[in-house]
């Protein structure tokens, strides 16, 4: 029905009403274009709208009760309306007001309030570009409806306050708010109280500068006034302060907090904690890494985390508190030579560092020598073809990277790394970069675990368990009962003791034991079943394929098993899949088969 026009449709058409003052709606979903008239409008049953989009002038709504209202202005003046779901404002300043029910707002064209207090719930619309337009509200949680540029909050107590968008301006009480800007260029000003800034709901990490002012990722063109504190994302964020207290809390994630650009150095003694320079009076929560200046700083660990520490150029101290701790040299414009067994630190940033207590080193871009000490370890050789050793300890060592390293991104490996790397005693984990042709992992003593791409893994004593992934790599077990894992094409060796190799491998990998002492067995996870094998003599070596491929002519799979014939290769048993047995004949016998039950 449209009472401005008397132009209705449906059951109303062709209808002329004549000092008719109040109108009820339909068991269906009905439309009501007001007048000027001050009329009483009841929508009644179905989905009902009220719309006011005609009006020449702005107009003010208020709901009294659920879905019971009056107006204001334009044309709602003198209107009583009730049972409408929905209700359309003008195309000018237009004012909602509601303390109860669910009603939808859509707001239009023009800078529009509303004002949503009490219990209710209220659905506000707004169209794009349609002015700017501010919601008020007492409710103590809300999320600002799209296309709304503003939110102010006018009650009591703590506000919990989300943006969209657009660029918002969220503005807190008298409490101790959360204010999150969502996207878009946000203006957060707390208030009275203990108020943070929040990006728990980040889809990736941000970078906050508060002493520039410029921030990255949802944080970008963010601004802060009355702020205490600030939370990071779920992911990995970087602080910098500014030369007030700063509160950083880091959220999950490998966080940092950086005092790079300081002309001065700094002192931190997170345990105490003490600090000076531009960290003075700062608060840190969640902080996993501490980037410090160029100059001569002093970082000092708690014993309630494990933090990592990226010292810089200039002397510094680094100490760690309890287990854990790490000093970080991925910065560094120079390789780095570090001995935690002898306390040792030169070259690039380590030059004249002392380190204390710190278990844990990542290398440079360089090729570095990093050597353990009888702790655990996880020693990090960064890129560069870098000389690890673990000493004591059931150690972690890589010839890469392992660990997330936050707001510095991932350190960039290009090139073949040739890294070698001893293991020492302890029962170690050890790893080789992805593209590590030329690296050499060596288990020394310990039951060891080593991972290489295209390198070589020495297993060396204990029982040990070596994974080649890549192409041409080369698994030699050494003493003790070890298991050797072949992912990719490539070559493994057995030694004393029963082995057991594992076949995932599509391609073509070589397999040779030696060894007198112990049961060797091979697992074919790539053939099936007994049927599925077939054994093909060349020279004095053995290949095993799948019937599939060798019918195919795809000889670029299987197992080769190296002087087979001449007695230099000794497994004793062979499984498929399906955990069915056999063994491979010497000259003049039969293959022999098992079932498992």
């Amino acid at each position: 029905m449209n009472l401005k026009t008397g132009v209705h449709t449906g059951y109303a058409a062709g209808d002329t009403f004549v000092g008719i003052e109040s109108f009820r709606g339909s068991n269906y979903d009905d439309t009501f274009y007001a007048s000027a008239a001050a009329d009483n409008l009841d929508g009644y049953n179905g989905n009902d709208r009220l719309s006011y989009a005609q009006s020449e002038q702005g107009v003010n709504i208020t709901m009294t009760a659920a879905r019971v209202g009056t107006g204001l202005g334009g044309d709602a003046q003198g209107d009583t309306f009730s049972d409408f779901e929905t209700i359309i404002g003008s195309n000018y300043n237009d004012v909602f007001t509601a303390s109860l029910g669910t009603t939808t707002f859509y707001g239009g064209a023009g800078n529009d309030v509303y004002i949503i207090n009490g219990s209710a719930s209220q659905n506000v619309l707004e169209m794009a570009g349609g002015g700017d337009d501010e919601v008020r509200t007492t409710l103590n949680t809300i999320t600002l409806a799209s296309e709304v540029e503003r939110l102010t909050f006018t009650g009591t107590g703590n506000f919990n306050a989300r943006g969209n968008a657009s660029d918002n301006i969220i503005t807190g009480g008298a409490g101790n708010d959360t204010l999150f800007g969502g996207a878009g260029a946000d203006q957060l000003i707390g208030g009275e109280g203990f108020d943070t800034v929040s990006y728990g709901d980040a889809d990736k990490g941000v970078t906050l500068n508060t002493k520039t002012g410029i921030h990255t990722g949802i944080a970008a063109g963010d601004v802060y006034s009355s702020i205490e504190a600030i939370l990071g994302s779920d992911f990995s964020d970087a602080f910098v302060g500014d030369a007030g207290i700063n509160r950083f809390d880091g959220g999950f994630g490998m966080d940092m907090v950086s005092f790079a650009d300081e002309a001065g150095g700094v002192t931190l003694d997170l345990g105490a904690p003490v600090l000076t320079g531009a960290a003075a009076g700062d608060i840190y929560t969640s902080i996993e890494v501490f980037q410090g200046t160029t100059q001569a700083d002093s970082f000092t660990g708690s014993a309630a985390a494990a933090e990592n520490f990226v010292g810089g150029a200039g002397a510094d101290l680094l100490t760690g508190v309890g287990r854990g701790d790490g000093a970080w040299y991925l910065t560094s414009t120079g390789s780095v030579q570090i001995n935690l067994l002898e306390g040792t630190a030169a070259g690039g940033d380590a030059q004249g560092d002392v380190l204390i207590n710190i278990d844990n080193l990542m290398g440079s871009a360089f090729s570095d020598m990093l050597t353990g000490n009888a702790y655990s370890n996880k020693l990090e050789g960064g890129a560069g073809n870098d000389l690890i050793y673990g000493g004591e300890g059931d150690d972690f060592i890589y010839g890469g990277t392992a660990t997330d390293t936050g707001a510095f991104g991932p350190l960039t490996i290009s090139g073949v790394q040739a890294d070698t790397l001893y293991g020492g005693n302890g029962n170690d984990t050890m790893r080789s970069a992805d593209d590590d042709a030329g690296s050499i992992l060596y288990g020394e003593s310990g039951n060891d675990n080593i991972t290489v791409s295209a390198g070589i893994a020495y297993g060396g004593d204990g029982n040990d368990t070596l994974t080649g992934t890549g192409y041409g790599y080369e698994l030699q077990g050494g003493a003790g009962v070890d298991t050797l894992n072949l992912r990719g094409s490539g070559d493994a060796l057995g030694g004393e003791s029963g082995d057991a190799y594992i076949v995932f491998s599509k391609t073509m990998v070589g397999i040779q034991d030696t060894g007198t002492s112990g049961i060797d067995t091979v697992t074919l996870k790539n053939i099936q079943s007994v049927s599925d094998v077939r054994i093909v003599q060349n020279d004095l070596g053995a290949y095993i394929f799948n019937a599939a491929d060798l019918q195919s002519g795809n000889l670029d799979s299987g197992v080769f098993l190296k002087d087979w014939y001449k007695g230099g290769n000794t497994i004793e048993t062979f499984y498929t899949n399906n955990g069915q047995s056999f063994t491979i004949p010497v000259v003049g016998q039969a293959m022999t088969e098992s079932f498992a039950v």
